[in-house]
């Protein structure tokens, strides 16, 4: 909070360059000609908050608080990028506005529309624009970058040639980000954090308004991880968020933020977020051991949280028998919840197998029958959460449509297991369970020899013999 008081007051000296249709008139450094042509530009007001979803919160937010204000910006740049004038409108309704660009001489010229919002009372924004005396230069700079969905930045930009026949020119801000729709359950003040974050491996804070520099950002302090987002203890778990994060491999992390540091909650693989788009966050913080968050669109999170709520395990691994591990790795790593790999390649019994793993508490062991990683012969899930019992592994095998079919024990007696088929009979699946919580899944093709050890046989009408 002091940061951003802080920033206010510099913000106000910056943003001193921007002029509103309510402020007096300015007096520009680069007179133009008196008499010349009058253009209008028109935009709509809520257009950026239609298209990111919010355009109903923000109608509330503004009437229920009128010292909450939107401002719409216009940058005039001619031929040899020199700034000719600017001009602005605030409004706290989301209509259709027009700005009378007067005296400005005929030619072509550069058009930026930028919109956001500010509290009015307080003076704080959201946004700087810096160098605006040439467009080469001009930039628009974020002092944090946490915010809440009020403070979404629009943009828009267009050629224009002036002469006695324009009349008008319509520009439509898009947003230069995206919105997160935030629900963190279970964040109770037992845990001991301050909050829970996004961090996220690239650092946007600010981008050139030049059309033809547009996707040019930077990052001014390195390594510096970006946040889009903060939730609290006392708050109910939600929220939306703009962040200015977009691009097409970001790697997002959740994290406990406590005091003298912070939990790694879970991470995703590199995701994709456009700007414009609206995304869904979802992360329980009782389950973190084995449920990973949730990132993507409202529709996919609806078919993801019927599974939640049917309580299975998130686990559906490669079951590409003879694929190399480099196939492997392409399926896991497009899955939205896997976390990270558990070293490399390594010798067992004569094989050789590779650990991911896809939660807090699971992993995926893939056992392969060369030292490079050929051939695919076994799958293995492992769950070390005592809180996820074995029953949920029986649930998730039978919702994946393998039939029980009774217990398989070891050639030497010393080890039995659950065994399970699919219906074709191609595929056989061993549940175990271990001391203190610990229990796996054994995917792998159906043995014949294994069918000499089943005991207490169900018969499953299947073509197959059974001892």
């Amino acid at each position: 909070m002091k940061k951003c008081l802080k920033f206010a007051a510099v913000m106000c000296c910056t943003l001193l360059t921007v002029l509103f249709a309510s402020c007096e008139e300015d007096v520009l450094d680069n007179p133009v000609n008196p008499g010349t042509v009058k253009p209008y530009i028109s935009f709509h007001t809520g257009s950026l908050y239609e298209e990111l979803g919010t355009l109903e919160l923000m109608r509330a937010n503004v009437s229920q608080d009128g010292d909450f204000v939107i401002t719409d910006s216009v940058l005039v740049y001619n031929s040899e990028g020199t700034l000719v004038t600017k001009s602005g409108v605030e409004s706290n309704a989301f209509e259709k506005k027009t700005l009378e660009l007067s005296g400005i001489p005929a030619g072509t010229y550069t058009l930026i529309l930028w919109q956001s919002a500010y509290n009015k009372s307080s003076g704080l924004k959201a946004w700087i624009v810096e160098d605006e005396a040439s467009l080469s230069s001009v930039s628009i700079s974020i002092p944090s970058a946490c915010f809440g969905y009020r403070w979404a930045l629009g943009y828009a930009t267009t050629t224009v040639t002036i002469d006695d026949k324009t009349e008008a020119v319509e520009m439509t801000p898009k947003s230069l980000g995206c919105i997160m729709d935030v629900t963190i359950e279970n964040l109770t003040d037992d845990l001991g954090y301050e909050c829970v974050a996004m961090v996220g491996g690239q650092a946007y804070k600010g981008m050139y308004l030049d059309p033809s520099r547009q996707e040019d950002r930077w990052i001014p302090y390195g390594n510096y991880l970006d946040v889009p987002f903060r939730i609290y203890p006392d708050s109910d778990g939600k929220g939306k968020f703009f962040t200015f994060l977009t691009g097409d491999d970001l790697k997002l992390e959740l994290r406990g933020d406590k005091e003298g540091g912070h939990d790694k909650l879970s991470k995703c693989p590199p995701k994709k977020l456009t700007a414009g788009g609206i995304y869904t966050v979802y992360f329980d913080v009782a389950r973190s051991s084995w449920q990973p968050p949730f990132i993507g669109s409202a529709e996919d999170f609806t078919a993801w949280k019927a599974e939640r709520d049917a309580g299975l395990v998130v686990l559906d691994p490669c079951l590409n028998w003879g694929c190399s591990i480099s196939d492997v790795e392409a399926y896991v790593h497009q899955k939205p919840w896997w976390m990270d790999e558990e070293g490399e390649l390594s010798p067992e019994d004569n094989l050789w197998s590779r650990v991911f793993k896809v939660a807090n508490s699971l992993t995926e062991q893939y056992v392969f029958d060369t030292e490079d990683g050929q051939r695919l012969l076994y799958a293995f899930c492992w769950s070390y959460d005592p809180a996820v019992p074995v029953e949920m592994a029986y649930k998730l095998v039978r919702q994946q449509g393998y039939v029980y079919a009774g217990k398989y024990v070891t050639a030497d007696g010393n080890a039995a297991y659950d065994i399970f088929f699919s219906a074709d009979n191609e595929m056989e699946v061993l549940i175990a369970s271990f001391k203190k919580g610990v229990w796996s899944i054994a995917y792998q093709p159906t043995d014949p020899e294994d069918l000499k050890y089943v005991v207490n046989a169900v018969d499953l009408g299947l073509s197959v013999k059974w001892r």
